[in-house]
């Protein structure tokens, strides 16, 4: 957790020297991000059971206004299990597919939400109803190119209990 507070801190450093170059020309349309995802389970259960999720994701985004996007998202997610139970059972996979909203502000930082279904791949994993909050910085490199960096709060309900974590997204976004 110390490792998100110190990212966290580093993204909004960086962002304030963004901020002072005002965007110029900035247009609204659909943009395709795919980026990498770290997980961070928590809670009963599945948190005590497994360290880390890692994977990767693709995000389309449609504007609805200059400044509020509609969202898709689709990606692969492999969490790995702490030391202690890896004679028990094996890494879980997940496809989540969710579809939000992301609002900007000043179109660099964001703030979004998502609702959707995660899949899973191993026998009998089911499917878990999936809703996550965040937020985030959009970093120009170049005319239309942005790194997105954010920070979300993820639950994925379904019998059997429930999956709670904290996750990172790092994407490429054109």
């Amino acid at each position: 957790m110390k490792k998100a507070v110190c990212l966290g801190a580093m993204i909004f450093v960086v962002a304030l020297g963004a901020m002072a170059q005002e965007k110029k020309g900035y247009i609204a349309k659909p943009r395709l991000g795919v980026g990498a995802e770290l997980s961070f389970p928590s809670g009963v259960g599945f948190g005590e059971r497994f360290s880390t999720g890692f994977g990767g994701s693709g995000k389309f985004e449609v504007p609805f206004t200059d400044d509020l996007y509609g969202t898709v998202t689709a990606g692969f997610m492999e969490f790995f299990l702490k030391e202690k139970y890896k004679d028990l059972t094996f890494n879980k996979t997940y496809v989540p597919l969710k579809a939000g909203a992301k609002y900007y502000v000043k179109h660099l930082f964001f703030a979004e939400a998502e609702l959707g279904a995660s899949v899973g791949t191993n026998k009998g994993a089911g499917t878990a109803f999936v809703w996550s909050g965040g937020g985030g910085i959009s970093l120009p490199i170049a005319k239309d190119s942005y790194i997105d960096a954010g920070l979300r709060y993820e639950n994925w309900a379904r019998d059997g209990g429930n999956i709670s974590q904290t996750g990172l997204r790092v994407a490429f976004k054109f």
